[in-house]
């Protein structure tokens, strides 16, 4: 199956799933998709080996510099240290993120 068709296919499926269809039949091709996916992502040694080349490469993607992962993670310590959980922050970032660039409708 080529890439394009894959994923639009896998997209289907799981818009399926989010609307709640619970009678979705797979192919023999999209069953083994998932369910290597799942054995993947459930791999402990996987993530563990990649875990270097999937940091470095989403630093690149970011524009992120290794100093630059060093000092957010002393703000996260002085933050947790001052009770602002991980998931407070996140919402501090996207109220900022949405008030410097409101969407416009």
């Amino acid at each position: 199956m080529p890439k394009g068709s894959c994923d639009s296919h896998i997209k289907k499926l799981l818009q399926e799933i989010l609307q709640g269809n619970t009678s979705i039949k797979l192919d023999r091709e999209s069953f083994e998709f998932f369910s290597n996916l799942r054995t993947s992502l459930s791999s402990k040694d996987y993530i563990i080996n990649n875990m270097k080349e999937i940091f470095e490469n989403a630093m690149k993607v970011a524009g992120l510099t290794k100093e630059d992962v060093a000092k957010a993670a002393l703000v996260q310590r002085a933050l947790a240290a001052s009770g602002v959980t991980p998931e407070i922050l996140a919402q501090v970032i996207l109220k900022t993120y949405d008030q410097m660039f409101p969407t416009k409708c």
